[in-house]
């Protein structure tokens, strides 16, 4: 007859399959090309993931995941080795919508006894959850009362969950309160809520402005507002005559900075080299000094 097993002992024996699961997962992805669209056989526990609704909610430079694999890591607080499985980072990621950057650093225990000792913190992250779980979903009269209440809340982290969620939405009320958010004041301090805000406002503008407002985010974009860069990267797709009109209008402008920012954005979002091969005899005379000092770091080109 064999012995009955504890709790105790199952769990251990699972968290031991786990780890061991993470690490031929890692051995697996040592190996060139190990990818969905050239590999029939994919690491055990391998879950797809939904990058579409991934690429609606992230805004990063680096690749969004094809599929989520098993991830070992260490408990911040008792040390324990321990293992986020793929199906709990498919839920974290594409249900919670935490960032793709984002990893596992705690057990679920440690989880649970900071939770009881910080009860104040869970209530924040439950209410955060609800305005994530408001943007899945189409706005009513009642969503949009919680988004102006939390708009108002004491705590930024909060406010700026309010904010992408409307950028989720996308509709023209929330697009309007997000051009309301983005425009605040002038310049402000790195450290106030108004610098947060327009940063927050001009992210969530980025991933749902219509092709028709590309004229105003690159405007906007070459000023000196706090998220211009993330009104920039929105503009990748544009054509090339977008930005050959860009740089016309900029060198009529006169403006050496807004000049200086549309040559690093022709070389990171337009794939520029035909505009660069172009534009660079006249850029590199422009009487400001530091156009022509941009045009050879941007594409790192001699004198």
């Amino acid at each position: 007859m064999s012995e009955r097993k504890s709790n105790r002992q199952r769990r251990t024996e699972i968290r031991e399959r786990r780890l061991k699961r993470a690490e031929a997962a890692r051995s697996a992805l040592s190996q060139p090309d190990v990818r969905w669209s050239d590999c029939e056989n994919p690491p055990a526990g391998a879950v797809r993931a939904d990058r579409e609704l991934l690429a609606r909610h992230n805004n990063t430079y680096g690749l969004l995941p094809e599929f989520y694999l098993d991830r070992a890591f260490t408990c911040r607080d008792c040390g324990e080795e321990q293992v986020w499985t793929a199906r709990q980072q498919k839920w974290w990621y594409e249900q919670a919508l935490g960032h793709i950057d984002s990893r596992a650093v705690r057990c679920r225990a440690c989880r649970r006894a900071r939770r009881e000792a910080n009860p104040g913190g869970q209530l924040l992250r439950e209410q955060c959850e609800r305005l994530r779980a408001l943007a899945t979903r189409p706005p009513d009269e009642a969503a949009r009362r919680a988004i102006d209440e939390a708009l108002e809340s004491r705590w930024w982290g909060v406010r700026i969950v309010a904010i992408e969620t409307l950028g989720c939405w996308g509709d023209r009320t929330s697009v309007a309160r997000l051009r309301d958010l983005a425009s605040g004041v002038e310049r402000p301090r790195r450290s106030s809520w108004a610098f947060q805000a327009q940063v927050a406002a001009a992210k969530a503008l980025a991933a749902c402005l219509p092709d028709t407002e590309a004229g105003w985010m690159l405007g906007t974009g070459l000023g000196k507002h706090p998220g211009g860069g993330h009104l920039l990267a929105a503009l990748r797709a544009r054509p090339q005559a977008f930005w050959e009109r860009a740089l016309e209008t900029e060198w009529r402008r006169a403006d050496p900075e807004r000049l200086i920012r549309l040559v690093w954005a022709v070389r990171w979002y337009a794939g520029g080299e035909t505009l660069y091969s172009a534009w660079r005899p006249k850029l590199c005379d422009h009487p400001d000094g530091r156009v022509a000092a941009a045009v050879r770091l941007a594409w790192g080109t001699g004198p």
